[in-house]
């Protein structure tokens, strides 16, 4: 059952995607095709909600974080995507980066990070300060970016310590996707509307990978621990 029903998941998943990029090719009006993009992030939420009512609830503190982000996740899109005017940008991202600090603790700390993450953060300011594009937004975004950052390496460097594959490909799939966010402020024309045309081709499948992997992490657990019990 459990099986099946991740199946639909992911199949929906992967229409709402075809559903959203074919409405924004087709030069349908971003609120309507907004709505589906939101509804992708929103299933995503529900499956994690699922799974650590029925698994992680009491179980694993560690595996939670990445769930508790993704709720919160859901909250910034409520505003970044849903919403999506420039007057909810700030508590947006505000919310993003505080799913990043949720899959930094998850990750573990580093004695580096914060240093790599204060100096992203500053160059991505200093950037947008010389091409015009400097704000409270912006500058917040570069925070964000530069903690996701941080979180991407940190995942990719610390493979041994139980950081699932899954969870690597969708932290850097996330990267690319404000990777391409930052650029879309800095470019113009054909250019520019191909980079804000990838950025959901990166950002859901980001989603869906970092779902699946919270969703094996904490059925794997039950697994081992079922089996435990058995032996006992």
């Amino acid at each position: 059952m459990l099986k099946r029903n991740i199946k639909l998941y992911l199949t929906a998943e992967l229409m709402l995607l075809i559903a959203a990029k074919a409405g924004e090719f087709a030069g349908i009006p971003s609120g309507s095709f907004g709505a589906v993009e939101f509804a992708a992030i929103l299933l995503n939420t529900i499956v994690a909600l699922v799974y650590y009512l029925k698994y992680g609830r009491g179980r694993t503190a560690r595996a939670n974080l990445a769930a508790y982000a993704l709720f919160v996740t859901l909250a910034g899109d409520v505003f970044l995507t849903l919403i999506s005017t420039e007057a909810v940008y700030v508590p947006g991202i505000l919310l993003f980066c505080a799913a990043e600090m949720l899959y930094a603790a998850y990750l573990g700390p580093c004695a580096w990070s914060a240093g790599l993450q204060t100096g992203l953060a500053a160059a991505g300011i200093f950037v947008l300060q010389r091409t015009g594009n400097l704000s409270i937004a912006s500058a917040l975004g570069a925070l964000d970016l530069a903690l996701l950052t941080v979180n991407m390496i940190t995942a990719w460097m610390r493979a041994a310590k139980r950081t699932p594959l899954l969870f690597r490909i969708g932290i850097t799939l996330f990267f690319l996707c404000d990777s391409f966010i930052a650029l879309r402020m800095v470019t113009a024309g054909t250019a520019r509307d191909i980079i804000a045309f990838m950025v959901w081709v990166f950002y859901a499948p980001s989603q869906v990978a970092i779902t699946m992997s919270y969703v094996r992490e904490v059925t794997q657990e039950e697994s081992g621990e079922a089996a435990a019990a058995r032996e006992r």
